[in-house]
């Protein structure tokens, strides 16, 4: 079975006593304090938990949890075990936000495939084999440990490569959750969520991208070579939305020039 080079990584919770360890400024010399968490220990707003609505959101900590009874998150123990950990009956599920690390999983899209994979918080990843048993032993990416996902109104589906769905089972000695399931139903719908940090980052992210444009794409415009002069000019006019009058008096200003010796 073919892997994936990986670095493997333990999982630290805002609330959990987080290990410290001190790094010496290559600037300054000053000793600087850092957590070794994966989760960031930033404010309150940054660190709430919203509801996932895109699956370009799925890179990063993720909460999945199902409206049983009790209500149930998709957890996993240090021996990779994988298990519905009870919520609190008193949480709506519209605002629970996890309390135990072992109910964050890390979410990752793998390159090139559309596909995903989810790391436990003891670093291993989850894993389905063909009966459909799940754990998270794993340190390395493998076959097994591929995931498709489909979002819904209802909820995230998740299948594994055997094509078959993660689903929650409500059986007389407790919660069961398998990866067996043919079809897409109920009980194959999880309530995803994910950090507020993430989703505000990536509109940031590409509000960024969209206001910046190079001088080489200029230049394929102008259909010539552009002086700095006339880059910061065109560079202004993109980020007014004037671009197509600049790219004109351009062109028409170094016609003008170019045929004044003649």
């Amino acid at each position: 079975m073919s892997s994936y080079p990986t670095k493997s990584s333990k999982l630290s919770f805002k609330g959990e006593k987080k290990k410290r360890k001190k790094r010496s400024s290559a600037t300054t010399g000053e000793i600087v304090t850092e957590t070794t968490n994966e989760i960031e220990n930033v404010d309150d707003e940054e660190t709430s938990w919203i509801r996932l609505t895109s699956l370009e959101d799925i890179n990063g900590p993720l909460f999945l949890t199902f409206p049983s009874s009790p209500p149930i998150a998709l957890s996993c123990d240090a021996s990779g075990k994988v298990f519905g950990m009870p919520l609190d009956t008193s949480d709506n599920l519209n605002t629970v936000e996890p309390d135990d690390v072992r109910q964050v999983w890390v979410a990752t899209t793998i390159s090139d495939t559309g596909k995903y994979s989810f790391k436990s918080s003891t670093g291993k990843y989850l894993s389905c084999d063909k009966y459909g048993f799940l754990s998270a032993k794993q340190d390395a990416l493998g076959y097994v440990e591929q995931f498709e996902c489909y979002l819904r109104e209802d909820g995230l589906a998740i299948q594994s490569v055997y094509e078959k769905f993660l689903s929650v089972r409500e059986l007389e000695e407790g919660i069961e959750i398998r990866g067996d399931a043919e079809t897409i139903g109920f009980c194959e719908c999880f309530r995803a969520k994910i950090q507020g940090c993430r989703k505000k980052r990536k509109i940031e992210t590409k509000e960024i991208v969209v206001n910046k444009i190079r001088s080489k794409e200029l230049e394929s415009m102008a259909g010539r070579k552009l002086t700095q002069e006339e880059i910061a000019q065109l560079k202004a006019a993109f980020k007014e939305g004037t671009l197509n009058e600049a790219l004109l008096d351009i062109r028409v200003k170094h016609g003008r020039d170019k045929f004044a010796y003649y």
